[in-house]
């Protein structure tokens, strides 16, 4: 039985989870190394952060663990994103008119146009103010990163990941259609590094703090967690038997958290939405799976109630006949339920002992990091081996 499962993993968003997912990754390859029998992973799915981290782990061996382990230790926040030139410029030019009124005006003997070039600056500080905060609010992002990211992501071993023996699928947002953007490793039309790079980028476009970019086709693409920070649905419809969601909790946020600043709001904001959605969108795959067994259940009755009607027919065939049309009936109102035709899939959920940091990238640091592959790896046993051997028992 366990070598006929199709298990599909999900990687959902965040900066704070890429660590622990590649250390869970890298722990789960080094045990499929030992035990032969432990099914291979058929697909993994990121999203957001989600797809660095699965990226990473697509290639699939201790020596690509390691490179991307300590290559994503090392990352900074100016290594991946600056501040928008334009918004650079613009601020720039109305910081160095606000000091303005240090200049040494006083040397200049002549009172008309020491007046006059105080009036020009004031106007020119008022006017710098205006345009900066005209480029603020018509400009597409706050941070500019495609340059930096793609010559991070270039580090990346995509011969590694093109032939790797599991499916990859980086799902970013069509914000113009609100449907999923995907880019995979296996079909031939994505098996293109600047492409595959693109992909990569797309679905880490935070609104606001990264801009959209527009693809061929004229639609603007974003953050995969636009759509759903947990792409159930994407895994579940490859076929997956087993879907493993490496979530990892994060802690609570204290009530005494101060959101005083904006990015710190909007980052909050930002993460209860999706969140929100997430839990939505596994307790749907749930009920699906509960009505599936209840429908299992009616069925065997509805077979031994049937069994009895062919029994009571050699004695009362009006009886039977009565019989044989309520089971019809039956199984004629079960049809019309939502969950028939779809598929019921295990459904594990992956989280460490403790919850892991809370961090960004302005404050990730190798500490945190290999904290977070630690936790990860610890996960692997404790978290999901539990789970899935339980299934593969009950499977039997």
């Amino acid at each position: 039985m366990a070598r006929k499962l199709k298990i599909g993993f999900v990687f959902p968003g965040h900066v704070r989870r890429i660590a622990p997912q590649i250390g869970f990754c890298h722990a789960m390859h080094l045990f499929r190394q030992q035990v032969s029998d432990f099914p291979k992973p058929e697909i993994y799915c990121g999203v957001s952060g989600g797809g660095i981290s699965s990226a990473i782990a697509v290639q699939d061996s201790e020596a690509h663990f390691v490179k991307g382990e300590l290559l994503y230790s090392k990352v900074t926040r100016s290594s991946i994103a600056g501040i928008n030139p334009d918004l650079l410029i613009r601020g720039g030019a109305a910081a160095i008119l606000s000091l303005a009124p240090l200049l040494p005006l006083e040397m200049i003997k002549s009172r008309k146009i020491r007046y006059l070039v105080r009036v020009l600056l004031a106007s020119s500080e008022l006017y710098a103010d205006e345009a900066f905060v005209d480029k603020l609010l018509k400009c597409n992002s706050i941070f500019s990163a495609d340059k930096r990211l793609r010559r991070l992501f270039n580090n990346l071993d995509f011969d590694a990941i093109f032939n790797s023996d599991i499916k990859l699928q980086i799902a970013a947002a069509n914000i113009s259609t609100n449907e999923y953007s995907v880019v995979t490793n296996y079909k031939p039309e994505h098996r293109n590094k600047d492409l595959f790079i693109e992909g990569l980028i797309d679905t880490t476009r935070l609104p606001v703090f990264f801009g959209f970019r527009k693809n061929r086709d004229g639609h603007y693409v974003g953050d995969g967690a636009g759509i759903a920070n947990m792409p159930l649905d994407l895994v579940v419809n490859h076929g997956c038997d087993v879907v493993v969601i490496l979530g990892f909790t994060y802690p609570k946020e204290s009530l005494a958290k101060e959101y005083n600043m904006w990015i710190a709001g909007l980052q909050r904001f930002i993460d209860m939405i999706t969140d929100t959605v997430a839990r939505k969108d596994l307790e749907g795959f749930e009920r699906i799976n509960n009505a599936l067994t209840q429908v299992e259940g009616i069925q065997k009755e509805l077979v031994a109630l049937d069994t009895i009607a062919c029994e009571a027919g050699l004695l009362n065939r009006g009886l039977a006949s009565e019989l044989s049309g309520s089971i019809s009936r039956i199984e004629e109102y079960i049809s019309r339920f939502s969950c028939i035709g779809k598929k019921k899939v295990k459904i594990i959920s992956v989280d460490s002992v403790e919850p892991i940091d809370d961090y960004h990238f302005t404050t990730l640091t190798p500490e945190k990091a290999f904290k977070g592959y630690n936790q990860g790896c610890n996960a692997f046993t404790d978290s999901f081996l539990p789970q899935y051997l339980d299934f593969i028992k009950t499977a039997d």
